[in-house]
Order: structure tokens, then C-alpha cells, then sequence
């Protein structure tokens, strides 16, 4: 999952050149708010209640935290 955040963001550079230095600094600071701990309890709390959920490149993220 979050290689494939990075992989759009890079992209989105790309395509989005005049995007601002000020919301370039926001979504990093959303990627690096992904480890901490609330955001990993509220990753745990929503599989814990949904028995579907798809976990498709989520050890990536746990790796990464």
C-alpha cells in the first residue's frame, strides 16, 4: 500500500508539476503519521471488526512503522 502511495505521488509530480511546496509537505507529513501508534491501533481496531478486509500490501506498512 504505501509503495503504491509513494508510486502515485511520484506520478502526480510528474503529471503535477505547480503543485505547491506547502502540499507536497502535507502529504508527507501524512505518510509519515501512517507509523504511529494510534494509526496502527486504528488499523488493528478495523481488522479486527471486519472478517473481510482486504490486507493486500499491508505488511508493508507494519514493516515500514
Amino acid at each position: 500500500m504505501l509503495e503504491h502511495v509513494l508510486s502515485l505521488l511520484h506520478e502526480t509530480e510528474a503529471v503535477r508539476p505547480d503543485i505547491s511546496t506547502e502540499h507536497k509537505q502535507q502529504l508527507a507529513s501524512i505518510m509519515d503519521g501512517l507509523g504511529r501508534t494510534e494509526r496502527i491501533k486504528a488499523i488493528e481496531s478495523y481488522l479486527n471488526r471486519t472478517p473481510d478486509a482486504n490486507v493486500e500490501r499491508l505488511s508493508t506498512i507494519l514493516l515500514l512503522s
